[in-house]
């Protein structure tokens, strides 16, 4: 015979179990890449043409990371752009500099975290003509 007593304890647990938090990344797999708290294309204001020939610079606090692109660049694509500060969170000041251009400033840029990875802030820089 079944013992109802047994039975009675378990229903009483089940909706206990159902009251308790889910475990918020159970279901996360996470990969080992390491992706780019920035992504920035940098162009020419006037022609929209992507630009080579310059340096980004990325600084939050005392972390700093930086880019130069070669005026011919090898076996790379100046519209593709250029990654930065790999999974480094926090806020940004990022410049670009370019001879001949004006410099491009941007302050404040936030780049948080998930349970992973960073969130990638995309950013295009579009640099004028110095005058």
């Amino acid at each position: 015979m079944k013992n109802p007593t047994r039975f009675a304890a378990l229903a009483a647990l089940v909706p206990l179990l159902a009251a308790c938090p889910r475990n918020p990344f159970e279901d996360t797999v996470c990969t080992m890449e390491a992706r780019p708290a920035l992504h920035v294309l940098v162009s020419d204001a006037r022609t929209g043409a992507p630009a080579t020939g310059y340096t980004v610079v990325a600084r939050a606090g005392s972390f700093a990371d930086s880019a130069t692109v070669p005026e011919a660049p090898a076996h790379w694509d100046p519209a593709s752009g250029v990654s930065l500060a790999h999974e480094h969170a926090g806020r940004y000041e990022v410049t670009v500099r370019k001879a001949g251009y004006a410099e491009w400033r941007k302050s404040g840029v936030e780049v948080t975290r998930d349970e992973c990875h960073v969130r990638t802030v995309r950013l295009e820089a579009r640099l004028q003509p110095a005058l």
